[in-house]
């Protein structure tokens, strides 16, 4: 589907924020180790191999789920499912392509 720079700026503000509240949720989780680090429940190697796992992982994982193109539906399919997950709420999505994401939730979540 050919979108207008209009939808195309929508989307990507959809996206940037549906990736930053993921990452911050992911963020803060790993914070959680830092903790544990200061209070001598894990080791420095303990933390730098969560580290790693998180940076080869979670942050990657989502990195290549929010970095989408516009090609095939993938931005609209990111937003889509970070409706259904909660991520984004819907008074957040412009009227205009509610409908759009409804009918991707229908079709891959129901």
């Amino acid at each position: 589907m050919e979108y207008s720079k209009k939808e195309k700026k929508i989307f990507r503000e959809l996206v940037n924020i549906a990736y930053e509240r993921e990452l911050k949720l992911e963020l803060e989780k790993l914070e959680k180790n830092f903790i544990r680090l200061k209070n001598n429940e894990i080791g420095a190697f303990d933390l730098d191999n969560i580290i790693h796992k998180f940076h080869n992982g979670t942050s990657r994982n989502l990195y290549k789920k929010y970095n989408v193109s516009f090609n095939g539906g993938l931005v609209e399919m990111a937003i889509a499912h970070s409706l259904r997950n909660g991520v984004l709420k819907r008074d957040e999505i412009d009227e205009t392509l509610i409908e759009r994401i409804d009918e991707l939730i229908k079709i891959f979540y129901s």
